[in-house]
């Protein structure tokens, strides 16, 4: 009997640590602060919040060309340059992006320097959004939380392996 209450226990535990670690809230790194919010007109809704998604802003040379054609529009430059000079003016927070925590300028030019100094080696962008829709006109709105930078990681024999991250910027704070 006693054997069979320790299981019982031990299941019920094992439960209550299963159950507590699961949650549909999707975590936000503590110490990143609260974007802009944005005041809707009449008749705007908020449809959906927290969502994340990729942008390969500098598709490899071999991939589809069809992922050259979805960024053709995009003006990398400009974007890039400003983060990076807002930043380092301290007019902008740089984040790190599994921690939320503010980085210390010196900690950006160390990540800069680890992709080379090359801002143009930028190769991915990740947004975090809101996503707003007014029913009566059928208009959305799309509001960035934040924005993270990427760039190729190329293995010791030279193969792209994946991206690395650099920071995340809240853009408007």
């Amino acid at each position: 009997m006693a054997l069979i209450n320790r299981h019982i226990h031990y299941l019920l535990l094992c439960s209550l640590i299963i159950l507590a670690g699961c949650s549909d809230k999707k975590q936000v790194p503590p110490g990143l602060p609260a974007p802009q919010a944005f005041k809707p007109d009449s008749g705007f809704m908020l449809i959906a919040t927290g969502i994340n998604y990729d942008v390969i802003v500098r598709p490899p040379a071999e991939s589809d060309p069809w992922e050259s054609e979805r960024v053709r529009g995009y003006n990398g430059p400009v974007l890039i340059e400003s983060i990076f000079e807002k930043v380092y003016s301290g007019t902008m927070t740089a984040y790190d992006i599994a921690t939320g925590t503010p980085l210390s300028t010196q900690s950006v030019r160390s990540l800069e320097r680890d992709m080379g100094t090359d801002r143009s080696q930028v190769s991915k962008l990740q947004f975090t959004e809101d996503w707003y829709y007014n029913a009566s006109t059928g208009e959305i709105k799309k509001v960035v939380r934040s924005l993270a930078l990427g760039y190729d990681y190329i293995d010791s024999q030279g193969r792209m392996f994946g991206y690395k991250a650099l920071f995340m910027i809240v853009p408007g704070e």
